[in-house]
């Protein structure tokens, strides 16, 4: 699903549900925040998010156990959310 470059300020709370996705582009959007309920995306494989409002990401992305690609670069992570994220997704290609 490609949902970049749509001016997104925030995802609903059901946007889990989607939970067939392999692949989302959420990328050139204004994104803050990003639900709890993305953690739901098991199949998920492939999430771009670069050049967002990003500070920090869901605990829930931990259940990202398919991801292999995360793309967050653009966005202001500071280091100790980077470190989060590195541990919570060992196995996944993460570019900051």
């Amino acid at each position: 699903m490609d949902l970049s470059w749509v001016n997104l300020k925030e995802l609903p709370e059901n946007f889990g549900d989607l939970n067939k996705l392999q692949k989302l582009n959420l990328s050139q959007n204004a994104l803050s925040s990003l639900p709890e309920s993305l953690g739901k995306l098991a199949h998920l494989q492939i999430l771009d998010l670069y050049y967002n409002k990003l500070s920090s990401l869901p605990e829930s992305f931990k259940n990202f156990k398919k991801m292999t690609l995360l793309q967050l670069e653009g966005n202001p992570l500071p280091g100790s959310e980077i470190q989060k994220i590195k541990a919570l997704l060992p196995n996944c290609q993460v570019v900051f």
